[in-house]
């Protein structure tokens, strides 16, 4: 079979670079690839709270997921990372060697364990599974088009990736500055800075603006020690132990230092330098960390996936940061709707057990010995009494030890508490409701 050229581009091609997106291109949303996605996916539909190994995960989220295309070990990793240059939030918990911001490679799949941290079950809320929007694979259903976290987590943990015309560069940010944003705006409040300076958990150096709004310059840090040494305390995010050593090994053939000492250890970078006589003395701080390839310069790019699965190129990080709002506050909008008619009928149901009971045990209804159908005459003609799922199998199917006066005072006592709670829910905005969750996080 043959297809012509503007055919394959019309349909194959664009098929084929609209999947490829979903799979390099995190979402604006949850922050997720489509490979990531599935693995959060599975931990919380499956509560994977205890240990498993890397590989059997793997296999597990390939399986619940319809995942088709090769290992997922790696993306587990890096869920699970923490080191300097990471996760400012890791999804996972690592039990084992997950890498070290010196050597930055995790051990073999087989020998590391993991599973989801308690960070991760508080950003995901479970009650959201009935809101979010199904999407099915050969009539299995799999993960959701997004998870909709507590927090913008494409901005907490930052993403990479190159897709067909399109590259995705965001760097993480604060959880603390995140949240108080989020509370600034929800009270209504404006604010005041227009940029968002990226932050990395644990680094002790220092990230500046750069020529332009999307580029930033993130520095290691240094000590002068005499007139011709310096101490290195803090390398650029990116750098491991062996990387540095080999522009420091560079730096010396080419006779731009003099020697250096690694002091390094505990996966904390440490470096002594000597400079030739009278050169440090003339170069400013600045110039010794560019000298030393201390200064990195990073430009943001900030193409993400929609909440459509469509690509959407932002102007910067306070934009996304917006987007991500609008659609938080639209679908806690929608679970608090879910949960109030949830409520209600459990109310609805509550409230036709008891009158259903107090008619048998006043005798106002006679069950024994009777046909169903006839009971379930006298049944429609109660007041107070509903079906659920087109029938009253909910009652008739009543073990009869629950017909009693005891159980009627606790079905009493649990729709009191029920009315309560929806009271206040309905009192409740949406706002005070995701202010109340984000007091929960402590960064």
């Amino acid at each position: 079979m043959t297809i012509s050229v503007k055919r394959f581009f019309n349909d194959e091609y664009v098929n084929t670079a609209s999947y490829d997106n979903l799979r390099k291109i995190a979402s604006v949303v949850d922050g997720q690839k489509n490979a990531g996605r599935k693995i959060l996916h599975t931990i919380l539909e499956k509560n994977v709270k205890d240990e498993i190994k890397v590989s059997q995960l793997g296999s597990k989220v390939a399986e619940f997921t319809e995942y088709l295309h090769g290992s997922l070990d790696n993306v587990i990793v890096n869920l699970a990372q923490n080191f300097v240059g990471t996760n400012n939030i890791p999804m996972l918990v690592r039990e084992g060697n997950f890498g070290t911001r010196f050597t930055q490679e995790a051990s073999a799949s087989r020998y590391i364990y993991t599973h989801g941290s308690a960070e991760f079950f508080k950003l995901f809320n479970k009650q959201d599974g009935a809101i979010l929007q199904d999407q099915f694979f050969e009539g299995t259903k799999i993960e959701p088009r997004f998870f909709v976290p507590e927090l913008p987590l494409l901005l907490v943990n930052g993403s990479e990736g190159v897709s067909f015309g399109f590259a995705q560069k965001i760097l993480p940010r604060s959880p603390k500055t995140l949240i108080k944003l989020i509370n600034d705006r929800l009270a209504g409040k404006k604010w005041k800075d227009k940029n968002i300076v990226p932050y990395y958990e644990g680094f002790g150096g220092t990230i500046e603006q750069g020529d332009s709004n999307n580029q930033w310059l993130i520095k290691g840090a240094i000590k002068r020690i005499s007139i011709t040494k310096v101490e290195i305390t803090e390398l650029p995010v990116g750098y491991d132990l062996r990387g540095y050593l080999d522009v420091l090994d560079t730096l010396e053939e080419k006779k731009h230092i003099q020697s250096y000492t690694d002091k390094s250890e505990d996966d904390k970078f440490k470096f002594e330098v000597v400079f030739q006589s009278k050169m440090l003395k003339e170069m400013t701080d600045d110039e010794v960390l560019s000298h030393l390839k201390l200064i990195k310069k990073v430009s943001e790019n900030y193409t993400v996936v929609d909440e459509f699965n469509k690509i959407r190129v932002f102007n910067d990080v306070v934009e996304i940061l917006n987007h991500y709002i609008d659609v938080k506050l639209d679908f806690l909008n929608k679970r608090k709707s879910y949960m109030l008619g949830k409520l209600q009928l459990d109310i609805d149901v509550d409230q036709s057990k008891y009158h259903f009971i107090e008619a048998i045990v006043k005798g106002k209804l006679v069950v024994n010995n009777r046909k169903k159908a006839d009971v379930e005459a006298d049944l429609s003609k109660m007041k107070n009494i509903i079906t659920v799922e087109g029938g009253y199998d909910y009652l008739l199917n009543m073990n009869i030890m629950s017909l009693t006066t005891e159980r009627m005072q606790r079905l009493a006592d649990a729709l009191k508490d029920k009315k309560s709670e929806l009271a206040t829910l309905q009192k409740t905005t949406v706002n005070d409701i995701w202010s109340e969750t984000l007091a929960g996080f402590k960064f």
